[in-house]
């Protein structure tokens, strides 16, 4: 799929095995669903603003170059798409470390393997757009908007929970609690 707002769905997985062992895992769930606001929140404020007005520009072509041209922007999509695949030391890593982790504990190895599986695969749609993004030059000149105050502040603020959510892991639980 080369549409990115419908390749970041891929991310969501976890939402379907959560439901599943949610009464004994209610821990691991709330640690889930505060990680899954960063790096999605991050990953769709980027694609908004490549798309540009009127979603003009959704193709993985117009990611290309992004390194260069706009590398703040590059470096935070660049993240998500880590933390969205499951590298560490991000919270995306940490999410599914602890689902899994809880689903095994549950019984539930058919879904570990399954959300294995689908880590792998989506690994690879992630990855093509930090490869468009880094190694592959725009043949066609995009404009983009100016990035607003508040819109950085948000992608700072994405870029830094990422990190502490796969770093402090247990901290952002004592601090729901």
């Amino acid at each position: 799929q080369r549409h990115q707002p419908g390749n970041l769905g891929l991310g969501t997985f976890p939402v379907f095995g959560r439901e599943r062992i949610e009464r004994q895992v209610f821990d691991t769930d709330i640690r889930a669903a505060v990680d899954d606001l960063a790096h999605p929140l991050g990953a769709f404020a980027v694609a908004g603003i490549v798309s540009g007005k009127n979603e003009q520009h959704v193709d993985i072509k117009h990611f290309a170059g992004l390194g260069k041209s706009q590398p703040m922007l590059a470096l935070v999509m660049t993240v998500c798409m880590f933390s969205l695949a499951g590298f560490p030391p991000t919270g995306g890593f940490m999410g599914k470390l602890y689902l899994f982790k809880a689903a095994m504990e549950s019984g539930y190895t058919w879904l570990v393997i399954f959300g294995a599986l689908n880590t792998l695969i989506s690994v690879y749609y992630y990855i093509r757009v930090v490869v468009a993004m880094y190694f592959q030059d725009s043949k066609e000149s995009v404009k983009m908007a100016a990035v607003l105050p508040g819109v950085g502040l948000v992608l700072l603020v994405t870029l830094l929970g990422i990190f502490y959510l796969g770093i402090f892991p247990g901290t952002t639980l004592s601090l729901l609690y």
